[in-house]
C-alpha cells in the first residue's frame, strides 16, 4: 500500500498562533485526517511558552484587537491530537529537534521541557497516539558523527541544518518510528538496523 506524505511547515513562534491562523481548524476538516498525522514542533520557541506550565491553566492575550484565551503548550498538542484521533487519524507526537549540540566544541544535549510535554501529550491523547523522541534520536546520531561532521550541518547558525543535515534528521525520525512500533512504522520499507542509530 502506498502512503502519501504531506509536509505543511509553518514558521510560527508559538502554538497559539496555529489557532489564530486557523491551521488546526483547517486540517481537522481535511479528508486525509482519516490516515496519519504527525505533530512536530521542530524547535522549542526560545522559552516563550504559550501559557506557562503543563496543565489546564489559561492566559489572556490580545490578537487583532480581540481578547484571546491562550492555553499551555501541551494543551494545544493534546487537544489537537484528540480532535484528529476523533476523525480517525493515527497521531504521532514528536519531541523537538535540537540545535547544534556540538556548538561549544563539547557535546551538550539535555531534553527540554518540551520533550516532556510532548510525551505526556501523546499519553493523554490515548491509544491512537504514539510518541517519537526525535530530539534524542537526533542527538544520539550527532554524538556518534562528531563535531566536524555536525558543525558542517549548520552553515548559518546553530538552528537550521543544511540539506544533508536535514536528511540525517529525517532518518532519525524514521528510526524512532521503527523502534517505537508506531502504526505508521509498518509503511517504512527500511529495516530498523539499516537506519543509523540505536533504539532507545
Amino acid at each position: 500500500m502506498a502512503v502519501k506524505i504531506f509536509s505543511i511547515p509553518r514558521n510560527i513562534a508559538i502554538l497559539s498562533e496555529y489557532w489564530q491562523y486557523w491551521q488546526y481548524r483547517y486540517f481537522i476538516g481535511s479528508y486525509w485526517m482519516r490516515f496519519y498525522w504527525c505533530q512536530h514542533c521542530t524547535h522549542n520557541d526560545n522559552g516563550r511558552t504559550d501559557c506557562p506550565g503543563a496543565g489546564s491553566k489559561t492566559c489572556t492575550s490580545t490578537y487583532d484587537n480581540k481578547a484571546e484565551t491562550v492555553l499551555t503548550y501541551p494543551a494545544y498538542i493534546t487537544n489537537a491530537g484528540k480532535l484528529f484521533a476523533a476523525k480517525g487519524a493515527k497521531v504521532v507526537v514528536s519531541s523537538p529537534t535540537p540545535n547544534n549540540p556540538w556548538e561549544t566544541g563539547a557535546f551538550l544535549y539535555t531534553p527540554s521541557r518540551f520533550t516532556t510535554y510532548s510525551s505526556a501529550s501523546a499519553t493523554a491523547i490515548g491509544s491512537a497516539a504514539a510518541f517519537v523522541d526525535h530530539g534524542q534520536y537526533v542527538a544520539n546520531i550527532f554524538r556518534t558523527l562528531g563535531a566536524t561532521v555536525v558543525d558542517a550541518y549548520y552553515p548559518n547558525g546553530h538552528t537550521h541544518t543544511s540539506p544533508v543535515g536535514a536528511d540525517t534528521v529525517a532518518k532519525a525520525f524514521v528510526k524512532g518510528l521503527k523502534c517505537g512500533g508506531s502504526a505508521l512504522s509498518r509503511y517504512v520499507k527500511n529495516s530498523t538496523g539499516s537506519i543509523q542509530g540505536s533504539c532507545i
